[in-house]
């Protein structure tokens, strides 16, 4: 698994209990879910992750551009069905709060 990426540090912290991760490995994931944020921060292109979906469904669009603190920042849309809405909250909280907290 490429945990280069987001949707690679995603898939480990969402099964992070089936997969046994002690705490060591739960802070150094978190810390690999911040630094990912900042990286695309530092590459002028930020990134803000928002859950979409349950009864109302998916959007059309999942990855979008919008200004946000006088900055254009990708919005990327995680879309999950009623059963599996609350596994990531966790996973967008830390990512979003570095993102955030760069635009301010």
């Amino acid at each position: 698994m490429n945990l280069n990426t987001i949707g690679g540090l995603e898939s480990i912290y969402q099964f992070q209990n089936e997969l046994k991760l002690n705490k060591t490995e739960i802070d150094w994931l978190k810390q690999q879910i911040d630094q990912i944020a900042l990286a695309f921060y530092l590459e002028k292109n930020p990134i803000l992750i928002r859950k979409v979906g349950g009864i109302d469904g998916c959007p059309n669009e999942n990855v979008y551009k919008e200004i946000i603190k006088g900055k254009e920042v990708t919005i990327l849309h995680f879309c999950f069905t009623c059963s599996g809405a609350g596994k990531l909250d966790e996973f967008i909280r830390i990512f979003n709060h570095r993102t955030d907290s760069l635009l301010k």
